[in-house]
């Protein structure tokens, strides 16, 4: 209880923010931990650290991870903001067609060419720290942690939290036991509820530090996860061989969306054959032409010719779990959330719409107070209300100047006018939201 009304003091007061001072970061991840189960009924009275930080920070309670929607995948495009079909990392593992190798995310970061965040504020001057994450980017972050499981939480958070007093700005952490009990037990067992009691544990031993740090009035934080976890039912699994009649072809991803790479001419022929298997086995046949928008892989030849994909509590045999992510990501089940708070964020504050994963990134940089990359992310229409009203309508401003310097004469200025159009809108839609929240 002590701890508890200490985080509300530092939560509801002012905090004097050094404004000479590079803003300080904090993102963390709870690889697995979906939303539902920050909301299960059981879990709600043995969770006092994420109870609360849910009533006074502000929460995002739907955040949307992209599709194939396992942990390398979101956590890359959450980073840099970017879809899978323009960072490259499709699936786990990933087979390059032009190569014609496959390779591994987790174990060869470096193969992909992307500029993740904590390489933009290196680049921009700072200074950054990893625990836990792959390390993609060209040049590894100034401060490296051990690998995610190698040593307790506890040890690798003192660790990355020390990186700030030895000159960071920007900390980056990231813990998996959740995903890894998850799979094991399945995500409605016993063990992965207890998981999630330490996992609060985890956050209260870091607010415990905070409040003893006098740099943490300058720190902003920034908790996510990038999915959620399904059940599955061992007597559910369909097996892969009897799809394909015995026809050549090679498969990239894991359980349950499996990527089909085709010989040259024999996508039809084999479409065919896993459309016949999916009436007995009842998963879905899409081409890659066929593929949904919202998955962003059209585009992709890394994401195969087909793809046969499972729905909860099947899955296919090449992975026999009791959990599984990765499934189509419009599903509740799939579905992450985000926590945020800070100086430079609004308190008690929910956001009651479905946010993607890469709408994070730009966020971010905004927090950093560094340009951001190149990105698929949606910065005002989305978590700008997270931030006070007064600094949108800067970025705002500045992005309607933007877009007149840049395109330049009549089309600069038809499309600004547009922009302002909209950003009035939603400023009035924000504005509501404000005063409606300010009432109750």
């Amino acid at each position: 209880m002590f701890r508890l009304a200490l985080l509300v003091l530092w939560l509801s007061g002012d905090s004097a923010v050094d404004l000479h001072g590079r803003p300080l970061l904090l993102v963390l991840s709870f690889d697995g931990l979906g939303h539902d189960r920050l909301e299960h009924d059981r879990l709600k009275a043995s969770l006092p650290n994420l109870s609360e930080l849910r009533k006074r920070s502000c929460y995002v309670p739907r955040l949307r991870p992209p599709f194939p929607s396992v942990s390398v995948v979101s956590h890359l495009s959450l980073v840099t903001g970017l879809w899978p079909e323009s960072h490259g990392v499709v699936a786990d593992p990933v087979w390059d067609p032009e190569s014609g190798k496959a390779v591994d995310p987790s174990l060869h970061p470096q193969a992909f060419r992307v500029v993740p965040i904590w390489a933009s504020n290196e680049q921009a001057g700072g200074t950054s720290g990893v625990s836990g994450w792959p390390l993609w980017g060209q040049r590894p972050p100034t401060h490296v942690g051990p690998g995610d499981g190698a040593t307790g939480w506890r040890q690798r958070l003192d660790e990355a939290l020390s990186w700030f007093e030895m000159g960071a700005n920007l900390v980056v952490f990231r813990e998996s036991m959740l995903m890894d009990i998850g799979r094991l037990h399945g995500p409605d067992s016993e063990q992965v509820m207890r998981g999630v009691e330490e996992l609060d544990r985890l956050v209260g031993h870091l607010l415990d530090r905070l409040l003893r740090l006098e740099w943490a009035e300058r720190l902003n934080v920034i908790c996510v996860s990038g999915h959620g976890l399904a059940a599955n039912e061992p007597d559910l699994v369909i097996p892969l061989q009897a799809t394909g009649n015995g026809r050549r072809f090679r498969v990239s991803n894991r359980s349950p969306a499996l990527f089909v790479h085709t010989e040259p001419g024999r996508e039809e022929d084999l479409y065919r054959e896993f459309l016949e298997g999916s009436k007995k086995w009842g998963f879905r046949v899409l081409r890659r032409n066929e593929f949904p928008r919202r998955w962003h892989l059209k585009r992709s030849p890394r994401a195969g010719d087909l793809i046969l994909l499972a729905s909860p509590p099947n899955a296919f045999s090449l992975a026999i779990w009791k959990g599984s992510a990765g499934y189509d990501n419009k599903l509740e089940k799939m579905q992450g959330f985000l926590l945020a708070w800070g100086p430079a964020l609004k308190k008690g504050f929910n956001l009651d719409m479905t946010v993607d994963v890469v709408d994070v990134y730009p966020l971010l940089c905004h927090l950093l107070d560094i340009p951001p990359r190149p990105n698929n992310g949606s910065f005002i229409y989305h978590l700008s209300s997270l931030i006070p009203i007064e600094e949108v309508e800067t970025f705002s401003i500045y992005s309607i100047l933007l877009t007149i310097g840049v395109l330049g004469g009549t089309t600069g200025l038809i499309i600004a006018s547009v922009i302002i159009i909209m950003v009035c809108k939603k400023c009035q839609h924000r504005s509501k939201l404000k005063s409606d929240f300010i009432m109750q």
